[in-house]
């Protein structure tokens, strides 16, 4: 009984060897795909700055922010009384500016649940996760 040819076989072994490349890449790149869609945006180089200080009075939070080398925007407050406790900002309406460009300064107002009683530092945070202010002094 005879075999069959090595060059036969060698032709069949790189059809398996291409086929099993061809199927694996296909699920890498939409695993990829997947994976790199869940991923936040990140603004590389963007930056954001708070001009003078943070004016609190009755139920209002005003703000001037400066954007710097990317356009940010969905500004968002967190608050934090005298002792570190991040207050409950979820009810902080914003008006102002959707977005800045950069170098663009602009005044956002955030209205309070309550009074500026108890709110010792507000922080800035944005569309961008790794974009946001220092804390700084109300």
């Amino acid at each position: 009984m005879k075999g069959i040819s090595p060059i036969i076989a060698s032709v069949l072994l790189i059809a398996i060897t291409m086929s099993i490349a061809v199927i694996l890449a296909a699920y890498v790149t939409q695993y990829t795909r997947e994976t790199t869609g869940a991923i936040p945006t990140a603004c590389i180089g963007g930056a954001l700055f708070v001009h003078g200080t943070p004016d609190c009075t009755t139920s209002t939070l005003t703000i001037d922010l400066e954007a710097a080398y990317v356009t940010l925007g969905e500004f968002k407050a967190d608050t934090r009384d005298s002792t570190g406790t991040i207050i409950d900002t979820a009810a902080l309406r914003v008006t102002g500016p959707s977005s800045l460009a950069p170098g663009e300064i602009g005044t956002l107002t955030f209205t309070l649940p309550s009074t500026c009683t108890g709110v010792d530092q507000v922080r800035v945070t944005t569309n961008c996760f790794n974009v946001r202010t220092d804390w700084s002094s109300v």
